[in-house]
């Protein structure tokens, strides 16, 4: 069965543009990278529900074939140099997991 893959992140106070562009370039080059990867999608918030936003700066949705994929990603090489250039940007992190 199909897993989506939802994690959303409260960036630091002056993360700069460029670092923000890169991230989301890395992530998005994981597609084609990592078994089992269906869809990627990732970028800034846009919502008008500004209410319920919590903070949160960046969205990332990745859309997996199978539960097992997912935990593999967890442990990818190329998901782990795609977060480290995320995580010295990051303040919080939400990740959520659902069945599709």
């Amino acid at each position: 069965m199909p897993v989506e893959h939802l994690v959303f992140f409260r960036l630091k106070a002056g993360t700069p543009a460029a670092a923000t562009t890169a991230v989301i370039e890395a992530f998005k080059a994981l597609h084609g990278v990592i078994p089992g990867l269906l869809e990627v999608s990732m970028g800034p918030n846009i919502t008008i529900e500004t209410q319920f936003a919590k903070g949160n700066d960046l969205g990332l949705r990745m859309r997996f074939d199978t539960a097992e994929n997912l935990r593999a990603y967890l442990d990818h090489p190329a998901h782990v140099k795609a977060a480290e250039h995320l995580i010295p940007e990051v303040e919080d992190i939400t990740v959520f997991d659902l069945e599709a």
